[in-house]
């Protein structure tokens, strides 16, 4: 990934204004809801830049992250560090093999991580090792792009960002027979009077609500609830170990 490091440094301005921040309140309304404790401990299981951490952690969670990718975890703790949430707590680790001493309250798993992981095999991986990582009762809540955002929003649309002293060009070609969406993405940062341009590939597959409700159940987890959100193109899981 090339230019995920230049990604990584804007990632968090190609929202809209208001977006994360209703995100994450679904989230904190969703663990309070399945009875996750003031300062319970939380697992942010493809953390990214941090962002929704920070928030559970302003919430009185006990907060800790991880993300395959290093230049996300890197924003994370700087972001982590300003907000007065050691930086230790947040590590560069897979979701299928990570190994923590600690055993969480709740896991979380934000802005379609499991949608990231093209192969189900692994994703059942992620599940597995998440239940593992669970006190007795603890919960997981992860949230899916739909069908209805696979066709209507990525598509074969091209969209164009503006954040700052970077431009990105993202232009998507979705598979409907495959279910998987690729994203290509270019990135022009400008440096001093020039713009440096740097690529990223990226992939999303599409998972219908009774799939992850069966890997949910091969993985050990149960009572499965779910919402939609962002008018039906995503929706919002709740399992319990």
């Amino acid at each position: 990934m090339a230019g995920y490091a230049t990604l990584a440094r804007y990632y968090d301005n190609f929202f809209e204004p208001g977006y994360l921040q209703k995100l994450h309140a679904d989230y904190a309304r969703l663990l309070q809801a399945a009875g996750v404790p003031a300062g319970g401990r939380v697992l942010d299981v493809g953390c990214g830049t941090g962002l929704l951490s920070i928030a559970l952690h302003k919430a009185g969670y006990d907060v800790y992250g991880l993300d395959v990718s290093e230049s996300m975890v890197n924003e994370a703790r700087e972001k982590a560090a300003a907000a007065g949430l050691s930086p230790e707590r947040f590590q560069a680790a897979d979701a299928a093999c990570f190994e923590m001493e600690q055993e969480f309250d709740a896991a979380v798993s934000a802005l379609d991580v499991v949608n990231h992981i093209l192969s189900p095999q692994d994703v059942l991986g992620v599940f597995r090792n998440v239940r593992r990582h669970l006190r007795a009762g603890g919960v997981y809540v992860f949230d899916v792009n739909t069908e209805k955002r696979f066709r209507l929003e990525y598509g074969d649309h091209i969209y164009v960002y503006e954040a700052g002293n970077c431009y990105c060009v993202w232009k998507n070609a979705y598979d409907p027979a495959l279910g998987v969406c690729r994203m290509d993405l270019d990135l022009f940062e400008k440096v001093g009077e020039t713009y440096v341009r740097s690529a990223d590939a990226l992939y999303e597959r599409l998972y219908s609500g009774r799939f992850l409700r069966k890997l949910l159940r091969y993985a050990g987890l149960g009572n499965v609830r779910a919402e939609n959100a962002e008018r039906g193109c995503r929706k919002i899981y709740t399992a319990k170990k």
